[in-house]
């Protein structure tokens, strides 16, 4: 299932199961990696995580979860927000979940196409990369890693708020240790 229809089923089951008000975040992580130890690629690694949040009003009560939905379902989670809010204290300093506004700015400009493509065989070669051109007779990485993420988030509530975005990371580090006439310097890029 897309965040876009995680996001709005939370919301419709919590609204079937009482809810005056609810809203949903939902978010899907891809990331790609790879950690370099002694100028070789150790542990490279793909994955892709998903997660929920709940806003579950009873009037001026509200409970709050989360969940990777990877050992309960959208229903359990439901559940688990309404209880959390019959047994909350009221908010008397609330009164309701923002209604829908404009959006200003674009809701990928944060992304890149090309990023998002990338497998994790090609993070494994850029990271090797970085090491080939660093390495030589005195210069080893001792570890280092690299790692590219997409990211796609949606927020739905029951007052007509449906607004998502995605994003694009890299994030790398890289440490090398030189050696030279048994002076040793370490540096980290």
């Amino acid at each position: 299932m897309d965040v876009a229809s995680i996001a709005e089923r939370a919301v419709s089951l919590s609204e079937k199961h009482g809810a005056s008000q609810a809203d949903a975040y939902a978010i899907t992580v891809r990331t790609r990696g790879v950690y370099i130890d002694d100028d070789m690629p150790k542990i490279g690694a793909s994955i892709t995580e998903t997660g929920v949040g709940l806003r579950f009003v009873l009037g001026k009560k509200i409970g709050f979860t989360s969940s990777t939905l990877t050992t309960e379902t959208l229903e359990d989670l439901v559940e688990r927000a309404k209880t959390m809010a019959r047994v909350s204290s009221e908010d008397p300093k609330f009164e309701s979940l923002p209604e829908p506004k404009k959006i200003s700015g674009s809701s990928d400009r944060f992304f890149s196409r090309e990023t998002a493509s990338v497998d994790a065989d090609a993070v494994t070669e850029m990271a090797m990369m970085v090491v080939n051109s660093a390495a030589s007779d005195k210069v080893t990485v001792s570890n280092g890693t690299l790692r590219v993420s997409d990211l796609e988030f949606r927020v739905v509530n029951s007052l007509g708020v449906d607004a998502g975005s995605r994003s694009t990371t890299v994030f790398g580090f890289f440490a090398a240790k030189s050696s030279d006439s048994g002076e040793v310097g370490e540096g980290i890029q």
